[in-house]
Protein backbone atom coordinates (compact mmCIF):
# COMPACT_ATOMS: atom_id res chain seq x y z
CA UNK A 1 0.00 0.00 0.00
CA UNK A 2 1.58 3.21 -0.62
CA UNK A 3 1.42 6.07 1.38
CA UNK A 4 0.57 9.68 0.61
CA UNK A 5 4.56 10.65 0.95
CA UNK A 6 5.06 8.55 -1.72
CA UNK A 7 3.30 10.22 -4.17
CA UNK A 8 4.50 13.71 -3.34
CA UNK A 9 7.93 12.18 -3.49
CA UNK A 10 7.06 12.08 -7.17
CA UNK A 11 6.67 15.85 -7.47
CA UNK A 12 9.32 18.10 -9.76
CA UNK A 13 11.33 19.65 -8.00
CA UNK A 14 10.35 23.02 -9.79
CA UNK A 15 6.58 22.61 -7.62
CA UNK A 16 7.68 20.70 -4.52
CA UNK A 17 8.67 24.27 -3.01
CA UNK A 18 5.17 25.34 -2.99
CA UNK A 19 3.54 24.72 0.53
CA UNK A 20 -0.04 25.38 -1.30
CA UNK A 21 0.66 23.21 -4.13
CA UNK A 22 1.79 20.31 -2.10
CA UNK A 23 -0.73 20.80 0.47
CA UNK A 24 -3.68 20.39 -2.28
CA UNK A 25 -1.90 17.44 -4.11
CA UNK A 26 -1.94 15.75 -0.74
CA UNK A 27 -5.53 16.28 0.03
CA UNK A 28 -6.66 15.03 -3.21
CA UNK A 29 -4.32 11.68 -2.98
CA UNK A 30 -5.61 11.34 1.19
CA UNK A 31 -9.14 9.41 0.19
CA UNK A 32 -7.40 7.54 -2.71
CA UNK A 33 -4.48 6.55 0.20
CA UNK A 34 -7.67 5.51 2.64
CA UNK A 35 -9.62 3.89 -0.05
CA UNK A 36 -6.64 1.74 -0.82
CA UNK A 37 -5.75 1.01 3.18
CA UNK A 38 -9.48 -0.08 3.36
CA UNK A 39 -9.50 -2.76 0.27
CA UNK A 40 -6.35 -3.86 1.73
CA UNK A 41 -7.68 -4.34 5.62
CA UNK A 42 -10.98 -6.54 4.22
CA UNK A 43 -9.43 -10.11 3.47
CA UNK A 44 -8.25 -9.76 7.28
CA UNK A 45 -11.12 -8.12 8.72
CA UNK A 46 -13.19 -11.34 7.16
CA UNK A 47 -10.86 -13.93 7.79
CA UNK A 48 -12.45 -16.34 10.17
CA UNK A 49 -9.68 -16.59 12.32
CA UNK A 50 -9.22 -12.52 13.24
CA UNK A 51 -12.70 -11.13 12.23
CA UNK A 52 -15.02 -9.92 15.19
CA UNK A 53 -18.27 -8.69 15.74
CA UNK A 54 -20.60 -7.77 12.78
CA UNK A 55 -17.37 -9.17 10.49
CA UNK A 56 -17.60 -12.27 12.10
CA UNK A 57 -21.35 -12.33 11.70
CA UNK A 58 -21.20 -11.73 7.85
CA UNK A 59 -17.94 -14.27 7.49
CA UNK A 60 -21.28 -16.75 9.11
CA UNK A 61 -23.43 -16.14 6.60
CA UNK A 62 -21.33 -17.36 3.61
CA UNK A 63 -20.70 -20.36 5.69
CA UNK A 64 -24.53 -20.83 6.56
CA UNK A 65 -24.76 -20.06 9.84
CA UNK A 66 -25.42 -17.33 12.73
CA UNK A 67 -24.30 -16.80 16.00
CA UNK A 68 -27.97 -16.88 17.07
CA UNK A 69 -29.13 -20.30 19.01
CA UNK A 70 -32.77 -21.04 18.14
CA UNK A 71 -33.35 -22.36 21.90
CA UNK A 72 -31.93 -20.01 24.54
CA UNK A 73 -29.26 -21.97 26.58
CA UNK A 74 -30.44 -21.42 30.66
CA UNK A 75 -27.91 -21.11 32.87
CA UNK A 76 -24.82 -21.38 31.38
CA UNK A 77 -22.76 -18.68 33.89
CA UNK A 78 -19.65 -19.71 35.14
CA UNK A 79 -20.14 -20.41 38.85
CA UNK A 80 -17.67 -21.70 42.06
CA UNK A 81 -18.56 -25.07 43.32
CA UNK A 82 -21.07 -26.41 40.64
CA UNK A 83 -19.99 -29.28 38.68
CA UNK A 84 -19.94 -27.65 34.72
CA UNK A 85 -20.05 -24.44 35.40
CA UNK A 86 -16.13 -24.03 36.66
CA UNK A 87 -12.88 -23.06 35.32
CA UNK A 88 -13.37 -23.82 31.40
CA UNK A 89 -16.64 -24.71 31.50
CA UNK A 90 -18.98 -22.03 32.32
CA UNK A 91 -19.82 -18.92 30.43
CA UNK A 92 -18.89 -15.13 32.07
CA UNK A 93 -21.85 -13.23 32.30
CA UNK A 94 -21.57 -9.61 30.73
CA UNK A 95 -22.90 -6.31 31.78
CA UNK A 96 -26.15 -6.59 29.07
CA UNK A 97 -26.35 -10.84 29.49
CA UNK A 98 -29.73 -11.77 30.35
CA UNK A 99 -30.62 -15.34 32.41
CA UNK A 100 -29.81 -17.23 29.35
CA UNK A 101 -27.84 -17.02 26.55
CA UNK A 102 -29.28 -16.93 22.90
CA UNK A 103 -26.34 -15.44 21.01
CA UNK A 104 -22.52 -17.01 20.98
CA UNK A 105 -19.90 -15.06 22.11
CA UNK A 106 -16.87 -14.40 19.01
CA UNK A 107 -14.39 -17.64 20.06
CA UNK A 108 -17.05 -20.36 20.25
CA UNK A 109 -18.72 -18.81 17.40
CA UNK A 110 -15.90 -19.22 15.40
CA UNK A 111 -15.28 -23.03 16.36
CA UNK A 112 -19.11 -23.36 15.49
CA UNK A 113 -18.30 -21.88 11.76
CA UNK A 114 -15.23 -24.05 11.32
CA UNK A 115 -17.45 -27.43 11.90
CA UNK A 116 -20.32 -25.60 10.28
CA UNK A 117 -17.41 -25.82 7.14
CA UNK A 118 -16.35 -29.48 7.64
CA UNK A 119 -20.71 -30.14 7.66
CA UNK A 120 -20.29 -28.67 4.12
CA UNK A 121 -18.12 -31.05 3.12
CA UNK A 122 -19.18 -33.60 5.06
CA UNK A 123 -19.87 -36.86 2.77
CA UNK A 124 -21.65 -38.87 5.51
CA UNK A 125 -18.62 -41.08 5.94
CA UNK A 126 -17.58 -42.03 9.56
CA UNK A 127 -14.43 -40.21 9.28
CA UNK A 128 -15.99 -37.18 7.89
CA UNK A 129 -18.23 -36.90 10.93
CA UNK A 130 -15.59 -37.48 12.94
CA UNK A 131 -13.66 -34.59 11.62
CA UNK A 132 -17.02 -32.47 12.09
CA UNK A 133 -17.36 -33.12 16.06
CA UNK A 134 -13.34 -32.84 16.23
CA UNK A 135 -13.21 -29.87 14.28
CA UNK A 136 -15.55 -28.36 17.10
CA UNK A 137 -13.95 -30.35 20.20
CA UNK A 138 -10.77 -30.18 19.97
CA UNK A 139 -8.91 -32.02 20.96
CA UNK A 140 -6.36 -30.24 22.35
CA UNK A 141 -9.58 -28.15 25.01
CA UNK A 142 -11.35 -31.53 24.99
CA UNK A 143 -9.15 -34.02 26.53
CA UNK A 144 -11.57 -35.72 28.56
CA UNK A 145 -14.51 -35.60 25.85
CA UNK A 146 -14.35 -38.68 23.56
CA UNK A 147 -16.31 -39.05 20.66
CA UNK A 148 -17.29 -42.74 18.71
CA UNK A 149 -20.09 -42.39 15.59
CA UNK A 150 -21.22 -46.06 14.38
CA UNK A 151 -23.69 -47.06 12.02
CA UNK A 152 -26.97 -47.63 13.67
CA UNK A 153 -29.11 -49.09 10.79
CA UNK A 154 -31.22 -52.02 10.79
CA UNK A 155 -31.41 -54.48 8.53
CA UNK A 156 -34.78 -54.88 6.47
CA UNK A 157 -35.67 -58.55 7.73
CA UNK A 158 -33.77 -58.37 11.04
CA UNK A 159 -35.99 -59.50 14.11
CA UNK A 160 -38.84 -60.21 11.29
CA UNK A 161 -39.38 -56.25 11.71
CA UNK A 162 -38.82 -53.44 8.72
CA UNK A 163 -35.98 -51.14 8.98
CA UNK A 164 -36.98 -47.99 10.49
CA UNK A 165 -34.36 -46.54 8.15
CA UNK A 166 -30.81 -45.47 7.89
CA UNK A 167 -29.46 -43.67 11.60
CA UNK A 168 -26.12 -43.38 12.74
CA UNK A 169 -24.99 -43.68 16.28
CA UNK A 170 -22.60 -40.99 18.10
CA UNK A 171 -21.54 -41.71 21.70
CA UNK A 172 -20.02 -38.87 23.71
CA UNK A 173 -18.21 -40.43 26.80
CA UNK A 174 -16.20 -39.30 28.92
CA UNK A 175 -16.27 -35.33 30.14
CA UNK A 176 -19.83 -34.31 29.65
CA UNK A 177 -19.45 -31.01 27.08
CA UNK A 178 -20.66 -27.79 28.79
CA UNK A 179 -24.55 -26.07 28.36
CA UNK A 180 -23.84 -24.67 25.42
CA UNK A 181 -21.86 -27.40 23.86
CA UNK A 182 -24.91 -29.55 24.66
CA UNK A 183 -26.91 -27.15 23.06
CA UNK A 184 -25.27 -26.99 19.79
CA UNK A 185 -25.26 -30.60 20.00
CA UNK A 186 -28.63 -31.11 20.77
CA UNK A 187 -30.28 -28.78 18.40
CA UNK A 188 -27.81 -30.20 15.78
CA UNK A 189 -26.38 -26.40 14.55
CA UNK A 190 -23.70 -29.03 13.35
CA UNK A 191 -25.71 -31.07 10.23
CA UNK A 192 -23.03 -33.68 9.87
CA UNK A 193 -25.85 -36.68 9.17
CA UNK A 194 -26.81 -36.44 5.39
CA UNK A 195 -30.41 -35.70 4.62
CA UNK A 196 -33.12 -38.50 5.57
CA UNK A 197 -30.55 -40.22 8.24
CA UNK A 198 -31.30 -40.09 11.91
CA UNK A 199 -29.01 -39.72 14.94
CA UNK A 200 -29.04 -42.33 18.11
CA UNK A 201 -27.22 -39.91 20.39
CA UNK A 202 -25.31 -41.58 23.15
CA UNK A 203 -24.47 -39.16 25.43
CA UNK A 204 -23.07 -40.43 29.02
CA UNK A 205 -25.03 -38.84 31.95
CA UNK A 206 -22.26 -39.10 34.41
CA UNK A 207 -19.41 -37.02 33.79
CA UNK A 208 -16.05 -39.09 33.44
CA UNK A 209 -17.71 -41.89 32.14
CA UNK A 210 -18.22 -44.55 28.99
CA UNK A 211 -21.37 -45.12 27.91
CA UNK A 212 -23.69 -48.31 29.02
CA UNK A 213 -23.50 -50.99 27.00
CA UNK A 214 -23.23 -54.66 26.69
CA UNK A 215 -20.14 -57.02 25.20
CA UNK A 216 -17.95 -53.78 24.90
CA UNK A 217 -15.29 -52.75 27.61
CA UNK A 218 -13.31 -49.82 26.24
CA UNK A 219 -13.26 -45.93 26.58
CA UNK A 220 -16.68 -45.65 25.13
CA UNK A 221 -18.76 -48.32 26.10
CA UNK A 222 -19.07 -50.54 29.11
CA UNK A 223 -20.37 -52.39 31.20
CA UNK A 224 -22.18 -53.23 34.41
CA UNK A 225 -20.64 -50.76 37.52
CA UNK A 226 -18.62 -48.59 34.65
CA UNK A 227 -21.00 -47.31 32.22
CA UNK A 228 -23.67 -44.25 32.51
CA UNK A 229 -27.12 -44.42 30.80
CA UNK A 230 -26.57 -42.45 27.55
CA UNK A 231 -29.24 -40.07 26.13
CA UNK A 232 -29.73 -37.44 24.07
CA UNK A 233 -28.10 -33.83 24.74
CA UNK A 234 -31.31 -31.76 25.31
CA UNK A 235 -31.99 -34.29 28.24
CA UNK A 236 -28.19 -34.45 29.37
CA UNK A 237 -28.59 -30.95 29.49
CA UNK A 238 -31.71 -30.78 31.85
CA UNK A 239 -30.04 -33.47 34.17
CA UNK A 240 -26.99 -31.22 34.89
CA UNK A 241 -26.68 -28.59 37.32
CA UNK A 242 -26.12 -25.76 34.63
CA UNK A 243 -30.12 -26.29 33.98
CA UNK A 244 -32.39 -24.37 35.98
CA UNK A 245 -35.47 -26.36 34.61
CA UNK A 246 -36.40 -29.51 35.62
CA UNK A 247 -36.54 -32.30 33.41
CA UNK A 248 -40.14 -32.95 32.46
CA UNK A 249 -40.22 -36.13 33.69
CA UNK A 250 -38.77 -35.04 36.98
CA UNK A 251 -41.02 -32.08 37.37
CA UNK A 252 -43.91 -34.42 37.07
CA UNK A 253 -42.76 -36.61 39.73
CA UNK A 254 -41.98 -33.57 41.88
CA UNK A 255 -45.07 -32.01 41.43
CA UNK A 256 -46.87 -31.41 44.31
CA UNK A 257 -50.76 -32.75 44.80
CA UNK A 258 -53.21 -30.46 44.98
CA UNK A 259 -55.59 -31.28 47.99
CA UNK A 260 -58.70 -30.19 45.73
CA UNK A 261 -58.35 -33.25 43.36
CA UNK A 262 -58.06 -35.84 46.33
CA UNK A 263 -61.13 -36.05 49.20
CA UNK A 264 -64.18 -35.31 47.00
CA UNK A 265 -67.10 -36.86 45.08
CA UNK A 266 -66.37 -37.37 41.95
CA UNK A 267 -69.45 -37.78 39.26
CA UNK A 268 -68.49 -39.85 36.59
CA UNK A 269 -71.03 -41.37 33.67
CA UNK A 270 -71.20 -45.21 33.20
CA UNK A 271 -69.85 -46.74 30.30
CA UNK A 272 -72.82 -48.13 28.04
CA UNK A 273 -72.83 -51.94 26.84
CA UNK A 274 -74.56 -54.38 24.50
CA UNK A 275 -77.33 -55.44 27.69
CA UNK A 276 -78.99 -52.61 27.56
CA UNK A 277 -77.76 -51.31 30.98
CA UNK A 278 -77.84 -47.28 32.10
CA UNK A 279 -75.69 -45.22 29.65
CA UNK A 280 -74.50 -41.99 30.17
CA UNK A 281 -77.12 -41.03 27.25
CA UNK A 282 -79.53 -42.12 30.08
CA UNK A 283 -78.18 -39.37 32.42
CA UNK A 284 -77.41 -41.54 35.00
CA UNK A 285 -73.89 -41.34 36.96
CA UNK A 286 -71.68 -43.45 39.03
CA UNK A 287 -70.33 -41.88 42.28
CA UNK A 288 -66.65 -42.65 42.87
CA UNK A 289 -64.87 -41.60 46.22
CA UNK A 290 -61.26 -40.61 45.71
CA UNK A 291 -60.58 -41.08 49.14
CA UNK A 292 -58.91 -37.88 51.99
CA UNK A 293 -56.76 -35.32 51.45
CA UNK A 294 -53.46 -35.98 53.18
Amino acid sequence: MREVSWYLAKVPPEHAGDQNFMAEIAAVLQPFADAQAVINSLPQSFDLDTAIGVQLDATGLWVGITRQIPVPVQNPWFSWDTVSLGWDQGYWKGPFEGVALASLDDETFRRLMRAKIAANNCNGSQAAIMNCLTTYFDPADYPSTRFAVYDQTDPIGANSLQSSGMSIGVIVAGMIPNAVDLAILGQFLIPFAPAGVSIDWGVTTITGQPVFGFDTENDYVSGWDDGAWGADPSFVAQLSPYSTDLHPIMAELLAPVNPLDLGLTTEQPMLSDDFGKASASDGVTASVNLGTAP
